[in-house]
């Protein structure tokens, strides 16, 4: 072409430029003047380096990632609800980009993390780093009770698929939800193969605790517990010669319900002659027909007692690997009280700690009757909720599938389902911080049992609860008088007392405990458990240091299912169902798994034979380094998208990314290094004639600082940057110091700086943002109370801390803003832009060191410099 490659950039340009594009900050001062006075051989090789083991550099590149995941905290539409602990994810980025984890496993960690054989472990903070990856598929945006669960699920999942492909491969295989590509080697069904693996799993908020973590005191609050139970039986069997006198004193009211265990004795305590026999009678009969209408109802869905436990899927430290038996309590955590409750067989998450989380779901199934009934107990916010399609909120007039118990008896628990007859859905319990969007307190005491589903169709088929009525635990006695009732409360008492002692209980033993227990008839305080003392108080000491679980965004594996082919992505048109799998370009093969295939896929696309990967992110990396990628169109390797300038270069490059190690930093620091990298900005005529697009790289191209990087300058020229690392977002719009990167990004309530600056709003994969330049820039610059305000620090700081000769003090305000002294020229206009400020504010010579209106004027016009926002 004729062309020769631009001279070597000057060290104060290329300081800038290598700090900006590697920490997003600019240098400071003691660094501009250490570099430029540094004349080894190798200092600018030490400048990299340096530059990459920065915690800064992390922060920077994180932004990058977050673009192409559409990052967002809330889901957008009517009310915005937000992506509970969706800042964990930020902070993952973070900390993995600083520790140079690979790329292909981060690849595999944003699929299938918290499905890897051999996740990657955080002693430190104690947590499952791989189990946040899968966070971006939850940060889709999500309609706000949309009337068609099925076309919203389309809707969601199709942008999970659009993300994964874009991101990660440069593939536009959302194009094929309708219809072949029309361009590339897409076909429909590879679209509705990735579909199935995606709507395979359920939205939910995931604990990435180690698991030692939670659990390190389980075995000895499970010993402790045992001791309790053993103590507790031998002080009820003591108390039982008392029982008669106890029953006798206990008050009118109690045991009015008929489900009641004591209802036989408030029925029957004042009946003389025959009438104690003819009311047992009576009450015999009624427990029979209660019983026998229990047995003739519809038959559960799930009875979470037994085998059928084994559809459903657990995750959180409160759930077992198997039901519980009938017997089980929860210590409470304070109180005078000792127990709460002896519970029926079933699902708990709080046998050890209301501190333990728990999700629990159902496999799918199509809604065929007008009701659902669910048996169960909870406080504390925790949910029972039918889910339609994966839709993941529960609020509005037709998502009031659900309900939250609060009550520690378990009881039924009904909803009507006629309207959403055909649908597909599934059953999802949830502690409070757990729910995937309206979540709770992260801290919450909240917890759930569960033991029985059933579908009907209301009238005789609903459930109702039998309670612990005595005569279905005596049904062959018939006392004669109070003595003999009493007599057989004592006997009923004693042998379920034993039971549970034994840990052979029944579930009606467990209730009519539990009646007993509430009633006062069994002590449970600790003025009446001397012996016991000491224990609840160990218990409840060690309980206590149970942590909170860290929790994030995530998915949960469901049984994976085909999702049928749409014709024409009607979604009221299925076809034929499609294997889940890659795409067939790659590898038809059907994944063989019963879950979703997301770990199948991520294997599938860190293939050493899968050509896209490497080369998608390479081009990434190129992008960000010289500002515009190999592959312009970064996040579309098709025919529709741009043809590399450079094929070889782009090989070569992919190459030895896999034969690094995936490293992104090594290849950041072979792209820094490079001579092209380090070539001045200055276009030569002939390259500006020959190729005035610069798709060449005979020189640096002159570049705009993205929104995050001008207000983060903003912050660190004015020394008002907070750099502290981690942790919940900042408010957007607010006037946080913090890093940009660590402000809220709430889809309806976008930071307004930033985005005049086009940072992009988070809905697909942006790799190539925008670099407008509009007046709306200029104005914001100049008006906004947030820059203002920043000026006026600035100013003030100067003041106080910096040179006390104006001329000396602008020259510092250029280093720190720009990196180099000011020039003869700017020094000039600048000391005649002073005088005129003194005019205009009525100062004093004298005073013009130390007005702080005027050193804000000067600090924001230092701002609104060109060269302050961009690159050269």
């Amino acid at each position: 072409t004729g062309l020769a490659p631009a001279p070597p950039a000057d060290r104060a340009a290329l300081l800038r430029r290598a700090t900006f594009i590697l920490t997003g900050l600019p240098p400071s001062p003691e660094e501009t003047r250490s570099f430029l006075a540094d004349d080894s051989p190798d200092a600018y090789e030490k400048l990299i380096d340096r530059l990459l083991e920065s915690p800064r550099f992390g922060e920077r590149w994180a932004r990058h990632w977050m673009d192409w995941f559409r990052f967002a905290e809330s889901h957008g539409s009517e009310g915005d609800p937000s992506i509970p602990y969706a800042w964990r994810y930020r902070d993952y980025l973070i900390r993995a980009l600083n520790a140079d984890v690979p790329y292909d496993q981060l690849v595999r960690e944003h699929l299938a993390g918290d499905l890897l054989p051999e996740p990657r472990l955080n002693q430190e903070l104690g947590i499952n780093e791989s189990a946040i990856g899968p966070a971006h598929l939850r940060f889709v945006p999500h309609g706000f009770a949309p009337v068609d669960p099925l076309d919203e699920q389309v809707r969601f999942t199709e942008n999970q698929v659009e993300v994964v492909g874009k991101a990660l491969l440069g593939m536009t295989i959302a194009c094929a939800r309708c219809h072949h590509h029309k361009f590339d080697a897409i076909s429909q069904e590879d679209f509705y193969a990735f579909y199935g693996i995606m709507a395979s799993t359920h939205p939910a908020t995931v604990v990435v605790d180690i698991p030692d973590r939670l659990s390190r005191h389980n075995d000895r609050l499970r010993s402790l517990k045992q001791e309790i139970r053993q103590r507790l039986a031998d002080a009820w069997l003591d108390d039982l010669s008392d029982l008669p006198s106890r029953l006798g004193a206990l008050p009118e009211e109690a045991g009015k319900d008929a489900r009641s265990a004591l209802h036989a004795w408030a029925a029957m305590r004042g009946l003389e002659g025959e009438a104690p026999a003819a009311k047992w009678d009576e009450l015999a009969a009624a427990t029979r027909e209660a019983m026998a209408h229990e047995a003739k109802r519809a038959t559960p869905a799930w009875n979470l007692a037994g085998d059928d436990f084994g559809d459903w899927f657990t995750h959180g430290p409160g759930l077992a690997d198997a039901p519980s038996q009938a017997g089980e309590f929860h210590v409470l955590p304070e109180g005078d009280q000792a127990i709460s409750s002896i519970y029926p067989a079933g699902v708990y998450t709080h046998l050890l700690s209301s501190r333990h989380s728990g999700v629990l779901t159902s496999p799918r199934f199509t809604i065929e009757t007008s009701r659902v009934s669910v048996r169960a107990l909870g406080r504390g916010g925790a949910r029972i909720r039918m889910v339609l399609r994966n839709y993941p909120r529960a609020i509005g007039l037709i998502y009031n599938q659900h309900v939250s118990p609060n009550d520690d008896t378990m009881r039924w628990h009904h909803w009507d389902a006629t309207y959403w007859n055909g649908e597909t859905a599934h059953l999802e319990a949830a502690t409070v911080p757990d729910i995937p969007i309206e979540a709770g307190e992260e801290s919450a005491r909240s917890w759930f049992g569960l033991a029985e589903v059933v579908f009907h169709n209301g009238g005789d088929q609903q459930p109702r609860d039998l309670g612990a009525p005595l005569p279905a635990l005596a049904p062959e006695a018939a006392p004669r008088s109070a003595d003999e009732l009493a007599e057989l409360y004592k006997d009923v008492l004693r042998e379920a007392v034993l039971a549970w002692r034994d840990e052979a209980l029944t579930d009606f033993q467990a209730a009519f405990l539990t009646d007993m227990l509430r009633a006062g008839l069994l002590a449970n305080t600790l003025a009446e458990l001397p012996r016991i003392a000491p224990l609840l108080e160990a218990y409840r000491a060690l309980e206590a240091q149970v942590p909170t679980p860290t929790r994030a965004p995530g998915v949960v594996e469901s049984r994976g299912f085909d999702q049928p082919l749409y014709e024409r992505g009607n979604h009221t048109q299925p076809r034929q169902p499609v294997p889940r799998r890659f795409l067939e370009v790659f590898n038809e093969t059907p994944y063989q798994t019963d879950l979703s295939g997301r770990l199948e896929l991520a294997y599938d696309i860190t293939a050493p034979d899968n050509p896209l990967t490497s080369r998608v992110i390479v081009n990434r990396l190129w992008h960000h380094i010289f500002g515009r990628g190999i592959v312009a169109s970064t996040d579309n390797f098709g025919a529709l998208g741009e043809k590399p300038t450079h094929p070889l270069l782009l090989d070569y490059l992919a190459g030895r990314l896999v034969d690094e190690g995936w490293s992104i930093k090594s290849m950041l620091r072979l792209l820094l290094t490079s001579h092209t990298f380090q070539m001045s900005a200055v276009a030569s005529p002939e390259a500006r004639r020959i190729d005035p697009a610069n798709r060449l790289w005979s020189h640096a191209d002159i570049r705009r600082l993205e929104a995050e990087s001008i207000r983060d300058a903003i912050l660190a020229v004015s020394g008002q940057l907070d750099e502290t690392m981690f942790g919940p977002s900042a408010p957007a719009p607010g006037s946080s110091t913090r890093r940009a990167v660590y402000v809220r990004v709430q889809r309806n309530n976008l930071d307004p700086f930033l985005s005049a600056f086009d940072a992009p709003e988070p809905y697909t994969t942006k790799g190539v943002r925008a670099a407008t330049n509009v007046p709306a820039q200029s104005l914001t610059l100049l008006n906004d109370p947030f820059i203002i305000d920043i000026a006026g620090r600035w100013a003030q700081s100067m003041i106080d801390t910096g040179p006390d000769e104006p001329t000396d003090r602008l020259r510092h305000m250029f280093l720190i803003a720009l990196s180099r002294p000011p020039t003869e020229d700017e020094l000039s206009l600048a000391q005649d832009y002073l005088a005129d400020l003194a005019a205009a504010y009525d100062v004093e010579t004298a005073d013009l060191a130390r007005d702080v209106r005027i050193w804000r004027d000067i600090a924001q016009s230092i701002f609104n410099l060109k060269e302050f926002i961009y690159l050269r």
